[in-house]
């Protein structure tokens, strides 16, 4: 409904690129390492994702993954 879509706007590209690793289950230096991105950029973005999702903790973005079937 209108929730997923509202939070599918607030997600980008960059971010998404992150969030589908992550939601594979590897921790954020993994997903740096995978994207070749430093692990600051990482947490900064699972960061952003998590307080502008309005979620939990940033395990909660995996959820958000398989629910738009990212």
């Amino acid at each position: 409904g209108n929730i997923i879509q509202t939070q599918e706007e607030k997600l980008f590209p960059k971010e998404t690129e992150v969030a589908k690793v992550f939601a594979k289950g590897y921790v954020a230096s993994e997903v740096a390492d995978i994207l070749g991105k430093s692990l600051h950029t990482v947490t900064s973005q699972l960061r952003n994702m998590t307080r502008r999702l309005g979620l939990r903790s940033s395990r909660e973005i995996i959820k958000i993954v398989h629910q738009r079937n990212l």
